[in-house]
């Protein structure tokens, strides 16, 4: 089994609970699947172990097992994450246990004074790095040299007569004016990633409890992409008696998703540098060029012209009761909506 707890997952700023297990757990892979906002992590346990069915592991929350993935939990809530490998897994959980199961504990009231804390970060994001593509004079060049490849431009300087049997009027008045369009970096920006969480936590020898609220949002450096998440945590522990207790674990989450299936760049980067996205007003044009299949990819990110919105609510709701029937002897039963 291995284990991860709170500690390591406050480190870093995370989106989901699954990216804390990266480089932190051994047998465990953990890659992601994109970087756009929300995107989940693949985690594979022991590899994979079915070509057409889920590799997906199980995971259990406070008991409960649950279909799909951890993305409407708030990292900040759990305790500590383990993951039971090989027989382990299948011995307590069967079948479903084949591709590993990861438990996850949340955080539970403590006996004692009431404390309340707060958490809160702000980062900007940047990409890595660009894929280079040509500058206007660049792309002249490259044009007049695949023609002279042909026959069909004259070898040595160029001149205006021959490009005006190469270029269209639009990319001869790009060369003229020295005119340079990046695509790519038009449609990118700084973006930022940011939480806060404020939680409340103690209790009574009788009843603890455990309530938090958090507001995370992961604004991507494509226009357009964001991820917003809002989380409620209620969890209560209630001794009926020295030897019987029960307890609830709630949460309610929702999460605003944009530009799931956005992605300009593919056109962005085979975009002609020497075109013209705007008029000499400002307004934008549609064909940069004549070329009727390359459309401005700036039109892309004007305000409503791509609506690509996902809106999700989720309920996650267990209850359990605890019977010491004797030393060495408890019965456990747990509850769960999902």
């Amino acid at each position: 089994m291995s284990s991860v707890g709170n500690k390591e997952i406050q480190e870093l700023p995370i989106t989901d609970a699954r990216q804390a297990l990266q480089g932190r757990a051994a047998g465990v892979d953990v890659t992601q699947a994109g970087s756009k906002p929300g995107s989940a992590p693949q985690v594979r346990i022991r590899g994979r172990r079915s070509f057409n069915a889920s590799n997906e592991p199980l995971y259990v929350i406070d008991g409960i097992p649950t279909v799909g993935g951890i993305e409407d939990i708030n990292p900040q809530d759990i305790t500590s994450m383990e993951v039971l490998k090989d027989a382990s897994a299948t011995a307590i959980y069967g079948s479903r246990g084949s591709n590993g199961v990861v438990l996850i504990t949340t955080k539970r009231g403590n006996v004692g004074k009431t404390v309340v804390s707060f958490d809160s970060y702000y980062g900007s994001n940047k990409e890595l790095g660009r894929i280079e593509v040509f500058d206007g004079p660049a792309f002249a060049e490259y044009k007049r040299e695949s023609r002279r490849a042909t026959g069909n431009y004259p070898e040595g300087p160029a001149t205006p007569e021959a490009d005006a049997k190469i270029f269209e009027p639009i990319e001869l008045e790009g060369i003229a004016s020295g005119r340079s369009i990046d695509y790519p970096a038009g449609l990118m920006q700084t973006g930022n990633i940011q939480s806060h969480q404020i939680g409340v936590s103690g209790g009574s020898e009788k009843t603890t409890f455990f309530i938090s609220a958090n507001y995370f949002k992961d604004v991507g450096v494509i226009i357009n992409q964001d991820f917003t998440r809002y989380t409620f945590r209620v969890n209560l522990d209630h001794a009926i008696t020295s030897k019987i207790k029960v307890g609830t674990s709630t949460l309610f989450t929702r999460s605003d998703r944009n530009g799931e299936n956005f992605n300009p760049l593919g056109g962005a980067l085979a975009e002609n540098p020497l075109g013209k996205p705007y008029d000499d007003d400002g307004n934008l044009i549609f064909l940069p060029t004549s070329d009727g299949l390359r459309t401005n990819p700036f039109a892309e990110i004007v305000p409503g012209a791509q609506v690509d919105e996902t809106r999700r609510y989720r309920a996650f709701t267990s209850f359990y009761g605890n019977w010491d029937i004797a030393k060495g002897l408890t019965y456990r039963v747990v509850f769960g909506l999902i």
